[in-house]
């Protein structure tokens, strides 16, 4: 464990900016090579040059990061060679990543809320308490379980549909307490190390999202309705303001410590289990960033999630009503279990395992993004005292005296990145860091709660006819499709419908689109009118879309790509209603989308000359759209049950591709995961957790081996 950079290197915070700067020089991360002798090597450099600050820990197999001074790195590498260690300059200026970064804040003195920037505690509180919880009282509400040592709330966002069970008797917490409703209840926490900024951003884009698609989205209806889950988007308030104001690469919390002028203790080595004040795995030492604490449970935010978690009681077997806990930290991108502590396997290792693989599977999917899982230990590096080795202790290995929640399922996620950004990820990484753990956590869902949770994306139906349509979902909440990074989704999300319909809301003061409409000849967008944006998503080809039911005079344009770069594919701005697609004064209509595999399609929906309204915008299929049955491979039975292959001898994955090489089947062709993502690997599966191996659906954690290990961030 390296020394507080206080030492050499006292955080300096120059005025008017947000910018540290040490030693007077610009700063660098520099890779060195993971070996014993490296490790030995390296040991004394924290005194020997001004600044040695490990942002991975040394761990054999894999390289890891120390930020050093740039002026240092010559005699760094000068120092090592006799030692035959190799150092790469990973990232010459950090400087250059902290303005980056420093582009997507948002004020502290602002209260505005913008998905994709970094907010402060209180502007996240704020949001969700003030602004979109009130929104959505029939599924959601907020709470402080306590607070911090400064005082800050430790909020959490609870999400459940029906039943909520909540009394008002919960102390230290000034509100009311949630109880066991008799529903798996889900824990989430991130930003419990304060300079792992961007786990916090994505997780509150990521609970904003689960809010604003409730009523569009049927996976996730059925997700909320079936479960209990509770966020706490920042867990350490105090270190992450003092991160965003005063030293951008803070660990810890900020209690004092009797005897020392060195302040706070890491959060995640002060968990109350039995392996607490374990060395190696922390520190003894009040100064080191793996300071375990004067005693378990010292640190108020821990013992506050402790309390809350414990409080809700256990199952028969002692198990937790909670069934799956999640501690999210940057970066290295993994997904870990337990144990920390132990090299050897927790009992329940090969269900830690499949779910792990299911997990980093569908991560994959999203973004191409690759994540190495394991065990905590042998994976990336002892710890002591940490949260998911305190949530997970099974029934089979307690003390006399239990102190544990007893979770079976307890995961440490490490996003985004691999040491390209490091700690200082830029804005733009926000949303797709928030699109991929959510990924992970709905397939770990379907593992941990599997009787509760259908697949994210519902297989096609078997038999006509089908159901009538729905009625249309209530408005959306004000703000939500206000921009195209907001888009409501919009969409067949349940496919056994032949419609689907979503009622729009026109308002003053949503932003106008910043493409020129003019490209589409039909459409009268001015460039200022007031407009709504919707995602469309989970459609198949052929589907008419048609606005109804509205009193304003509209103009309608659906786009291709994404946000940053959007193609206009189709449009209409009727000002008359000869057309019939409204029932008053004006409308629009657009004959029919035939969306492309794997494009993703937004509509923007607008009121000409600043006219505003309500609308209902529908979709419906027309008859030969109607979803079919996956292809049957040939010679290979078609889809449905059938006798596993023999074991270590995977038959090739649908039609004869070749999976030895990487291929799958999606439907159409043979191809690399990568290539053909989006679209669903044979249909009948649950891609991207099964794929089709020529004679049923297996799991694809069957056949993936786990990836090769990068380098590993020193955030546990």
């Amino acid at each position: 464990a390296r020394l507080t950079p206080s030492r050499h290197c006292p955080p300096t915070l120059l005025p008017g900016t947000h910018r540290r700067r040490c030693g007077g020089g610009s700063e660098a991360v520099a890779g060195l090579s993971t070996t014993a002798r490296a490790a030995q090597a390296v040991a004394g450099f924290e005194d020997a040059v001004p600044l040695f600050d490990y942002w991975t820990s040394p761990s054999l197999g894999s390289p890891f990061d120390v930020r050093v001074l740039a002026s240092s790195v010559s005699e760094i590498r000068a120092r090592l060679a006799s030692h035959f260690v190799s150092v790469e300059v990973v990232v010459p200026d950090i400087q250059t990543l902290v303005d980056n970064e420093a582009a997507g804040r948002s004020s502290s003195r602002s209260n505005r809320w913008l998905p994709g920037e970094y907010h402060s505690t209180d502007q996240i509180n704020t949001y969700f308490r003030d602004t979109a919880v009130p929104n959505y009282t029939h599924i959601a509400s907020t709470f402080s379980i306590g607070t911090s040592t400064e005082g800050r709330d430790l909020q959490v966002v609870r999400i459940t549909g029906g039943p909520k069970n909540t009394t008002c008797s919960y102390t230290p917490a000034p509100a009311c307490k949630p109880s066991y409703n008799g529903k798996p209840a889900i824990w989430f926490q991130s930003t419990i190390h304060a300079r792992e900024w961007l786990t916090g951003a994505s997780a509150e884009v990521m609970v904003d999202k689960i809010l604003k698609d409730y009523a569009t989205d049927a996976s996730i209806r059925q997700m909320v309705d079936s479960l209990d889950l509770y966020f706490l988007i920042i867990a350490n308030p105090d270190g992450y303001e003092y991160s965003r104001e005063t030293d951008r690469w803070w660990r810890k919390t900020r209690s004092p410590n009797a005897g020392s002028s060195c302040v706070g203790t890491d959060p995640n080595r002060n968990w109350a289990h039995r392996a607490w004040g374990g060395v190696p795995g922390s520190s003894t030492n009040p100064c080191s960033d793996v300071y375990h604490g004067s005693r378990a449970g010292s640190e108020p935010e821990v013992e506050r999630i402790q309390q809350f978690v414990t409080q809700f009681g256990t199952e028969a077997d002692g198990s937790s009503h909670f069934k799956l806990f999640i501690d999210y930290h940057t970066y290295s991108q993994m997904w870990l279990y337990p144990w920390g502590y132990l090299y050897s396997a927790a009992p329940h290792d090969d269900e830690h395992d499949a779910l792990s693989a299911a997990a980093v599977a569908a991560i994959r999917g999203v973004h191409g993004k690759q994540y190495t899982y394991g065990p905590a230990a042998s994976t990336i590096y002892v710890t002591t005292g940490d949260s998911t080795d305190w949530a997970y202790d099974p029934i089979e290995a307690r003390p006399p005296t239990p102190d544990w929640a007893y979770i079976k399922h307890a995961y440490t996620i490490e996003g985004r990145d691999t040491g390209g950004y490091g700690f200082v990820a830029p804005a733009s990484e926000i949303v797709p860091a928030s699109e991929e753990i959510f990924a992970g956590l709905r397939a770990a869902l379907r593992f941990a709660v599997p009787t509760n949770l259908p697949p994210s994306s519902p297989s096609p139906p078997t038999s006509p006819p089908a159901p009538p349509a729905p009625p249309p979902s209530p408005p959306p909440p004000v703000g939500a499709g206000s921009t195209c990074a907001a888009a409501t989704s919009f969409g067949d999300a349940a496919t056994e419908s032949n419609s689907f319909s979503v009622v729009v809301p026109i308002a003053v003061g949503v932003s106008s689109p910043s493409y020129n409409p003019s490209q589409c000849v039909n459409t009268q967008f001015t460039g200022q009118d007031p407009v709504y944006w919707l995602k469309l998503e989970d459609v198949r080809p052929g589907v008419a879309l048609e606005l109804t039911a509205c009193g304003f005079d509209t103009d309608l344009s659906i786009f291709r790509g994404s946000c940053d770069s959007l193609e206009q594919v189709a449009c209409d701005g009727d000002s008359l209603d000869d057309e019939g697609s409204c029932s008053v004064s004006y409308g629009s209509l657009i004959d029919t989308v035939l969306p492309e595999a794997g494009v993703q399609y937004y509509i923007v929906l607008g009121g000409f000359n600043g006219d505003t309204g309500t609308a209902t915008l529908t979709g419906t299929y027309a008859a030969s759209s109607s979803p079919s049955p996956p292809p049957s491979p040939s010679p290979s039975p078609s889809p449905g049950p059938g006798p596993s292959p023999p074991p270590g001898e995977p038959l090739p994955i649908c039609n004869g591709c070749n999976f030895a090489a990487g291929e799958y089947w999606n439907g159409v062709t043979c191809g690399t995961l990568e290539e053909l993502l989006p679209p669903r690997i044979c249909t009948a599966c649950d891609y991207p957790t099964e794929v089709w191996n020529g004679q049923a659906c297996v799991l694809l954690s069957d056949y993936v081996s786990p990836p090769a290990s990068a380098g590993q961030a020193d955030s546990l």
